[in-house]
C-alpha cells in the first residue's frame, strides 16, 4: 500500500489533470509446464497448436479493426507486426517439427522458442530505446498464444464500473483497444516512454497519461485515490484534502478554459488594431492532424521526424517518408507544413548502416547530433530532403534545418538540399522547386550571426528549449540545477529581439516553436517582440490566440521594450502580470486561468 501522499515522477505524454481511484492491474506470466506426449498424441498436439494461432490471429486482427476506426492507422500497425510474427516460417514451422521429434506439449515448445526469440531481439537491438520497448509486446504476444493454447483468459484489463486511472506494469499493442472504455481517464505504467505506442495512443485520444514510473502497481493501493498530472509527468498517491483541492481547481481552470477557447479556436490570430500573426502546431505523427485541424491550427509549425527514425531498425526509406510526409502535407493543404529534417543524438547513429559507431555521446546535448550528422553523412540527410521534396507536390511544404550554428554549417546542408533537387529532376520526379528553406534558432551563434544566415533562408523558427539550456548553460532536464532554467531570463530575451530585428533587415519571417510558443504568459511578450508565427502543442493553439485577438499590437510592443531593459526573470514576470491584469478582458482572463500562473 502506498504511504500517505507519496508523490511520483514519471514522463508526462499527455496533457490533463485527472483525480480518480486507480484500477490497478498487476500481472505475472503464465507458467508452462514441461510435458511429454506419445507419437499417437503428435498430430493433435500440432493442430492444437495451429488453432491457438489462428485464435490469435483472428483476436489480433479484431483488435486492430477496432483501433483503425477510432484512432487511425498509424497505431493500429503495430497490431500488424504481432500478426506477421505470427506467421513468420523461422519461427512457427520448426515448432511442428520439435513436437514429433521432442514428443512434448506444445506450450512448452512455443514458450521456449520465443524465449529464443526475445533474447536475439534484445542481442541485435541493443542501444535502441524504442524498440527495446518492443520486448514487452513480446512477452503480450507470447503470453495471448499460450493463454489460447491452455484454454485460459488472457490477461484481460477488465472494466472499471466508474471513472478510474488505470495502473498497469506496460499496456501492450493488443490491449490498447481497453483505452475506448470511457470509464479509463487516466493511465498510469510502469514502463513505457515518449515514443512508445501506449504514448502515440494516449496523446492521440487525449487521455491523461505518466509512464515510466516504476513498481506504480506496488505503490499505487487499488482503489486509492490518486492525482494524475499529464503535463508535468507527476501522479500524486493518497493527496490530502488541501492537495485536491488545489488541483481540482487547477482541473477546473482547464477544462473551462478549454471548453471557452475551443469556441475561439476558428477566429483568425488578429490584435484590437488588426496586427496579424499565425498560430500553427507541432506535431510528429499522421495521426495528430485530427487535432490540428480540432483547434484551429493553421497548418504545422514544427513536424519533429525523430520518430520515424527510432521506432524501426534503420532508417525508412525515401519512398516511406515521402509516404508519410505526403499524407499529412496533402491533409492539411493549403495551409503549410514545416518539416523540420532530423533531430537525432549520436547514440542512434549505428542505426545508420553506414556508421559502425555504437559509442553514446559523452555530452550529447553539446556533441554530435542534428544537423552535424547530416553533414557528415549527406547520403542520409539527401534521402530525407528528396522525401521531403517529393512531398512539395501534394501540399505546401517547407523544410527547416536544426542546430545551425554557423554559416558554413548552413551552406553545406544547402549543398545537399541542392543535390537533392537535382537528383530529383534527373529522374523526372515532380516536386516543388520554390519548396522554402528555413533553420532553427536555438544556438545562442545563431541568434548573434542571425543577419548573415538570413541571407541564405526564408525564414527562421525558435526553438526556446534549446536556446534557453544553450544560452544559461542549464540542463533543462536536470532537476539540481532546475531554477536556473529561467524562460524569461532577459539574456534569452535579448537573443529572440535580435534574431527577429536581423529577420526584418532581410525580409523574413520568424517563429517561435519551443515550449514558449505555447505558454499563455508569454503570448503579449513574444507578439511585442514581433514573432510573426507561434507554433505549439494543438490543445494550446486557441489559448495562444484568445490573448493575441485581446490586445493592441501598440500595447505589447510597449510591454516588450520595457522588458527589455530587465536585468532578471522576477521584473519580467511582475511586467507581464501587471500588464495581463490591465490588458486582459475578465471573461478571456478566466477562460485562460493566466493570472494564476504568473
Amino acid at each position: 500500500m502506498a504511504r500517505y501522499r507519496e508523490i511520483l515522477k514519471g514522463i508526462g505524454v499527455c496533457d490533463g489533470i485527472v483525480i480518480a481511484p486507480a484500477y490497478v492491474v498487476r500481472r505475472g506470466g503464465i507458467d508452462v509446464v514441461e510435458k511429454e506426449i506419445s507419437r499417437a498424441e503428435v498430430d493433435s498436439e500440432r493442430e492444437r497448436l495451429s488453432r491457438a494461432i489462428r485464435k490469435t490471429v483472428e483476436q489480433l486482427e479484431f483488435i486492430r479493426e477496432r483501433i483503425a476506426k477510432t484512432v487511425g492507422e498509424k497505431p493500429a500497425e503495430i497490431i500488424d507486426a504481432q500478426i506477421v510474427l505470427l506467421s513468420d516460417s523461422k519461427i512457427i514451422e520448426p515448432l511442428f517439427e520439435q513436437i514429433e521429434l521432442e514428443l512434448r506439449n506444445a506450450e512448452f515448445l512455443f514458450a521456449r522458442q520465443m524465449s529464443r526469440v526475445i533474447e536475439e531481439f534484445l542481442k541485435s537491438h541493443k542501444g535502441n530505446e524504442f524498440l527495446i520497448q518492443r520486448e514487452q509486446d513480446l512477452h503480450d504476444l507470447t503470453n495471448r498464444v499460450l493463454a489460447n493454447l491452455m484454454g485460459i483468459r488472457h490477461h484481460l484489463i477488465g472494466n472499471p464500473d466508474k471513472a478510474s486511472v488505470l495502473v498497469i506494469p506496460h499496456l501492450a499493442p493488443s490491449e490498447s483497444v481497453q483505452l475506448l472504455n470511457k470509464n479509463i481517464v487516466a493511465v498510469v505504467t510502469e514502463r513505457g516512454g515518449a515514443t512508445s505506442h501506449i504514448a502515440i495512443i494516449t496523446r492521440t485520444l487525449e487521455i491523461p497519461a505518466v509512464l515510466g514510473i516504476s513498481e506504480a502497481t506496488k505503490k499505487i493501493g487499488d482503489g486509492s485515490r490518486v492525482i494524475v498530472d499529464g503535463h508535468d509527468g507527476v501522479v500524486i498517491v493518497n493527496p490530502d484534502d488541501e492537495m485536491v483541492a488545489k488541483y481540482d481547481e487547477k482541473r477546473k481552470i482547464l477544462t473551462a478554459r478549454r471548453s471557452g477557447i475551443l469556441k475561439l479556436s476558428k477566429m483568425p490570430p488578429v490584435t484590437i488594431d488588426g496586427h496579424r500573426v499565425t498560430i500553427s502546431a507541432n506535431i510528429e505523427l499522421p495521426e495528430q492532424v485530427e487535432l490540428v485541424k480540432k483547434y484551429g491550427a493553421e497548418g504545422v509549425g514544427l513536424l519533429r521526424t525523430e520518430i520515424l527514425f527510432i521506432r524501426q531498425e534503420g532508417f525508412p526509406s525515401e519512398e516511406k517518408q515521402a509516404e508519410i510526409y505526403s499524407q499529412i502535407a496533402n491533409l492539411l493543404s493549403p495551409h503549410p507544413v514545416i518539416i523540420r529534417t532530423f533531430d537525432i543524438g549520436g547514440d542512434k547513429l549505428f542505426l545508420y548502416s553506414g556508421s559502425n559507431s555504437r559509442e553514446l555521446e559523452p555530452n550529447p546535448f553539446l556533441g554530435f547530433r542534428a544537423i552535424r550528422i547530416g553533414i557528415k553523412y549527406p547520403k542520409l540527410l539527401k534521402q530525407q530532403l528528396k522525401a521531403i521534396l517529393r512531398a512539395s507536390a501534394k501540399g505546401n511544404v517547407k523544410i527547416m534545418f536544426p542546430m545551425i550554428s554557423n554559416t558554413e554549417e548552413l551552406k553545406k546542408a544547402i549543398g545537399i538540399f541542392d543535390d537533392a533537387k537535382q537528383e530529383l529532376q534527373k529522374n523526372g520526379v515532380e516536386f516543388n522547386e520554390e519548396t522554402e528553406l528555413g533553420i532553427m534558432i536555438e544556438v545562442p551563434s545563431a541568434a548573434i550571426l542571425a543577419r548573415h544566415l538570413a541571407q541564405y533562408v526564408k525564414f527562421f523558427s525558435i526553438g526556446t528549449n534549446d536556446l534557453i539550456q544553450y544560452t544559461l548553460a542549464v540542463d533543462r532536464g536536470n532537476q539540481n540545477v532546475a531554477d536556473l532554467y529561467q524562460s524569461y531570463n532577459p539574456a534569452v530575451l535579448r537573443l529572440i529581439k535580435e534574431t527577429v530585428v536581423a529577420a526584418r533587415m532581410s525580409n523574413i519571417w520568424t517563429g517561435v516553436c519551443g515550449e514558449l510558443a505555447g505558454d499563455p504568459r508569454a503570448t503579449i511578450l513574444l507578439l511585442g517582440l514581433g514573432i510573426d508565427e507561434f507554433s505549439c502543442v494543438p490543445q494550446n493553439v486557441p489559448l495562444v490566440k484568445s490573448i493575441i485577438r485581446s490586445i493592441k499590437y501598440t500595447d505589447a510592443q510597449s510591454i516588450a521594450d520595457e522588458i527589455l531593459q530587465c536585468e532578471s526573470q522576477f521584473e519580467v514576470l511582475e511586467i507581464l502580470k501587471k500588464a495581463y491584469n490591465e490588458l486582459i478582458p475578465k471573461d478571456i482572463a478566466g477562460i485562460v486561468g493566466i493570472a494564476n500562473q504568473i
